[in-house]
């Protein structure tokens, strides 16, 4: 059984990780509120076998704001890769990702859409389904897509957006 727990976390000082397993899965989505209180995260290295790499891998109903992020983001076998959140689900209501900052480089290399499934990485925000909106963020790290495929998307911002509108 999958248990939602909703808290606020506010990060309190600069922080280095390596290895980082991205917050928020799709069986179990970040719901809850995240200020990175301007202070940033570098992130060398990300843990391998997951489908959606960023600061955070899945958020629904989220609220992420203040966070810088620098280092590097990268996978060779990701479907959505995001500087900030790879992938925003469809929720009740929106998802809001205010005043961040994605200094990191965002990279996926390697993964083949030729079985019909979307491939996306932005410096932001990878995909965007349902009620995502992002406010006042900036992307300045360099972003690279090597998937190849009929389906792959890569922008600065939102790699890829769903059929709903956005902000």
């Amino acid at each position: 059984e999958n248990v939602t727990y909703q808290c606020s976390a506010k990060l309190q000082n600069d922080v280095t990780v390596s290895n980082w397993v991205p917050i928020g899965t799709e069986e179990n989505p970040f719901y809850s509120s995240f200020d990175g209180n301007g202070k940033s995260i570098t992130i060398y290295g990300m843990s391998s076998g997951y489908d959606y790499v960023g600061l955070f891998g899945c958020v629904q109903n989220a609220t992420i704001s203040n966070v810088v992020v620098e280092g590097e983001i990268s996978s060779e076998s990701a479907k959505y890769v995001g500087g900030i959140v790879a992938y925003c689900v469809v929720g009740d209501s929106s998802t809001i990702i205010k005043n961040c900052v994605n200094k990191a480089n965002v990279n996926l290399s390697t993964r083949d859409s030729s079985n019909d499934e979307y491939i996306a990485v932005g410096g932001i925000v990878g995909y965007a389904e349902g009620n995502c909106n992002v406010e006042n963020s900036v992307n300045n790290g360099e972003i690279k897509n090597s998937a190849t495929g009929n389906f792959t998307s890569t922008a600065g911002i939102i790699g890829m957006v769903g059929n709903n509108s956005y902000s």
